[in-house]
């Protein structure tokens, strides 16, 4: 009502300074009061843990009073606490991955909280961790999706360690027992030779690639790996044959036939 008074005052007698100095008090002490109220609205919301209200009360402080140390200090108050916030919320997803076994989820997950400060001990550790298992996990699956790949040597030793390492971790979840287990049974079925039998003409000199040279016989039976061979028959005066001999875990192969009967 004062205010409205002055007001009127000054819009009748422009040039009256009296009336002018008194609406300039008023207002001066209304913007003083909203300030003081932000900063009331800001501490209690603090207090309720509701930081996202609290610095929009801090920032309409920092408005009306540019510069004020109250205004700075509890924004800093506020955007400390959302932080912390966002951090709890990022730290329970990146469990909740991890209990899910997704680990690429996980470290993205603690990637976010160390965006938002990268000195947090729980997050770097995690996200190491999860770095790790993720590339882990990635190894074992391409070993299962590729199985015939462990019919070399150099990737079944590989595979080998693999599982080796994989069985050192603690408390594995329900999907890396399983890979432990399937990888197991696979690098089992490729360790495991097959009977194999050839027959020839006494006649053909026989070699098999990454086995050895075993002559001329009528019938030969070997024990060999699962994998691709190469057999080859050569016999002076006839055309060398050149056979591909694949042993597969599970399946039992025919009898092959080395025999070079095409005369040159």
């Amino acid at each position: 009502a004062a205010r409205a008074r002055y007001r009127r005052a000054v819009e009748l007698e422009p040039r009256n300074p009296t009336a002018r100095q008194a609406l300039e008090r008023l207002a001066a002490a209304a913007e003083r009061q909203a300030f003081v109220d932000a900063l009331s609205a800001g501490h209690r919301a603090l207090a309720a843990g509701d930081y996202a209200a609290a610095r929009d009360a801090f920032e309409r402080a920092a408005e009306l009073e540019p510069g004020s140390p109250q205004s700075a200090d509890g924004l800093a108050q506020a955007e400390a606490g959302l932080r912390r916030a966002a951090i709890d919320v990022a730290r329970r997803r990146a469990l909740a991955a991890e209990a899910a076994e997704d680990w690429p989820q996980a470290a993205s997950a603690y990637g976010s909280v160390l965006a938002l400060d990268p000195t947090v001990a729980f997050a770097q550790e995690g996200r190491a961790r999860s770095l790790a298992r993720a590339e882990l996990d990635r190894k074992l699956d391409f070993h299962l999706q590729n199985p015939e790949r462990l019919a070399d040597d150099a990737v079944l030793a590989e595979a080998g360690a693999l599982v080796a390492e994989a069985r050192r971790i603690p408390h594995a979840g329900p999907r890396l027992a399983q890979q432990i287990r399937r990888l197991d049974e696979a690098l089992a079925l490729y360790r495991t030779p097959i009977a194999v039998d050839l027959v020839s003409d006494e006649l053909t000199e026989v070699v098999i690639y990454r086995v050895g040279r075993l002559g001329r016989f009528r019938h030969r039976r070997l024990e060999l790996r699962p994998g691709t061979y190469t057999v080859v028959g050569s016999r002076r005066g006839f055309r060398d044959v050149r056979l591909t001999l694949r042993l597969t875990p599970g399946e039992a192969p025919g009898v092959l036939a080395v025999r070079c009967e095409e005369a040159l």
